[in-house]
């Protein structure tokens, strides 16, 4: 176990008129106590490990946010060295309550919503509760679009992976 900080930064998103979703991630080392405010990090408090964008057809925003998260978490865990201070960062409301407050709810009614559907991307949502417990990461909620330099980065890769229909991997 490595016990170096590391800040997790994931955004998806989706285009309706084209169909067409793209995620991203950005793995950040933190060198430096954080500051009381996120909006006053620097680059120099960090140190870029990571960053990861793709894209798909015939999806969604959230299928987009989950992927991002879990594909984020999946290079965690074939990482060398797995960090012990893992916090990911997200502007997604829907991640962080469906992990924190409705995926035992899902767990115990057979993976059914009130409606009596299925949970929609119930995969995608097991295999990102199971990477959060095994790695014990802290999910953190941040505002999109509101200047937090790691959450701008990924909207813009996660954005132009979905324009270019590429994947990036540096």
């Amino acid at each position: 176990m490595n016990k170096q900080a590391i800040h997790i930064y994931c955004d998806g998103g989706y285009e309706a008129h084209n169909d067409t979703g793209g995620w991203a991630y950005i793995i950040y080392q933190r060198k430096t106590k954080p500051p009381q405010s996120i909006k006053r990090l620097s680059s120099s408090d960090y140190r870029e490990l990571k960053r990861n964008s793709g894209w798909q057809k015939h999806t969604s925003s959230l299928e987009m946010e989950l992927q991002a998260a879990h594909q984020a978490l999946l290079a965690i865990q074939t990482s060398k060295e797995i960090p012990t201070d893992i916090t990911l960062f997200t502007d997604s409301r829907i991640i962080i309550e469906g992990l924190e407050q409705k995926y035992s709810i899902w767990q115990t009614n057979n993976w059914q919503v009130k409606s009596g559907k299925t949970v929609v991307y119930k995969e995608l949502w097991q295999a990102l509760a199971n990477l959060t417990n095994e790695l014990n990461v802290h999910w953190q909620w941040v505002k999109a679009h509101s200047g937090i330099h790691g959450n701008v980065v990924v909207d813009e890769l996660a954005t132009q992976a979905r324009l270019d229909k590429k994947l990036y991997i540096a």
